[in-house]
């Protein structure tokens, strides 16, 4: 958004262990139930001074995790600088003295941060220190930032603009600022191809109303500087989910759901997958949400297809999945070792 007035933008606030999964309930465990580190590998970062933008595609449907986000496409922008001091060092205490110095200087302006969510149609994500989750699937990375945010162009636009002009905040341009830095950061910022984002760089006069603050290069590298894994998803708890896939037969399969199921409850239900709370020890205070579905058919055809899309829009809106099988199949179970090498195909599937 760079120095535009926050009004400029629309809102709608008030729209409604790696292969060890010893610790999840097989579906026989979970009986009746109601309602109808190899993986921390990614692309290098170069060790450059450059800030890295990285805008990825997340899932089909973000109103799944939020009244801020629309029914539509959601992106995640990684926000990269792999230098010292980064720009966004200590970012959560940072983007609040940011708000209020902004608010300062337009009153309309959000001095919150639930509040440039609401307006931007955003929620900011960090990791700290220590990435490891629950579920020990080892895919967030350390000290990451992220914002969640509509995938449309304007969107993503005015997210972009509002980092912009964060980070020229950040490097020297307020004297609130804790950081020193003898010139404005670059920005390159990464898209996916056929995303044609554009912004006005101006003519280079003083008084020139051009949209970014800091010099920047729009590119779609044929590898991303991050994965859409590397941070939790927009919502609490912070779990990915997990599909833990049972061989049953040479024709048959269960799946018992892990991790935070909950965006995604009506799909669930709407497809007849109950669930049920599981305490993995009888003496545990609080048990975990599961979700199965039983004796699922994966001979060629249809049903093939009718089980792939559990994965897929039908029920997770093609959010990323951690699938896991959690016994062994022997080589020539060939209807099976076809699922798996279909699955594998499917991007949002992440085997971990």
């Amino acid at each position: 958004m760079g120095r535009r007035r926050i009004s400029a933008v629309t809102s709608d606030p008030g729209t409604p262990q790696r292969n060890d999964s010893s610790g999840v309930p097989s579906a026989a465990d979970l009986g009746d139930v109601f309602g109808s580190p190899s993986s921390r590998s990614q692309p290098a970062v170069e060790g450059k001074k450059e800030v890295i933008l990285c805008v990825l595609p997340y899932n089909n449907d973000g109103s799944v995790y939020s009244h801020v986000f629309r029914d539509q496409e959601m992106k995640v922008i990684h926000l990269i600088h792999a230098t010292k001091p980064s720009v966004f060092y200590k970012f959560g205490p940072q983007l609040e003295a940011y708000l209020k110095h902004r608010h300062a200087e337009e009153e309309d302006f959000p001095d919150t941060k639930i509040g440039i969510e609401a307006a931007l149609g955003c929620k900011f994500v960090s990791v700290g220190p220590d990435p490891t989750d629950e579920d020990k699937h080892f895919l967030f990375q350390p000290w990451r930032n992220a914002i969640y945010c509509n995938g449309d162009l304007d969107a993503v636009r005015e997210v972009i603009m509002f980092i912009d002009a964060f980070i020229g905040w950040v490097s020297g341009i307020s004297a609130a600022s804790s950081h020193e830095y003898t010139e404005l950061p670059k920005i390159e910022i990464q898209v996916p191809q056929g995303f044609a984002l554009e912004f006005d760089a101006g003519s280079g006069t003083e008084n020139d109303d051009k949209e970014m603050d800091c010099e920047f290069q729009i590119i779609s590298p044929e590898t991303m500087a991050a994965k859409n894994t590397d941070v939790p998803p927009p919502t609490f708890p912070s779990r990915l989910v997990v599909a833990n896939i049972e061989p049953i037969s040479t024709s048959t399969m269960s799946i018992v759901w892990s991790g935070n199921t909950k965006p995604y409850r009506i799909q669930f239900e709407d497809l007849d997958i109950g669930g049920k709370n599981h305490k993995k020890n009888p003496n545990d205070r609080y048990g975990t949400f599961y979700r199965k579905k039983e004796n699922i058919s994966i001979a060629p055809g249809k049903d093939l297809q009718d089980a792939l899309s559990l994965f897929g829009d039908a029920l997770l809106k093609n959010s990323p999945v951690v699938v896991r099988v959690t016994q062994k199949y022997p080589a020539q179970d060939e209807m099976f070792v076809a699922f798996i090498a279909a699955l594998k195909q499917q991007p949002q599937c992440i085997f971990a």
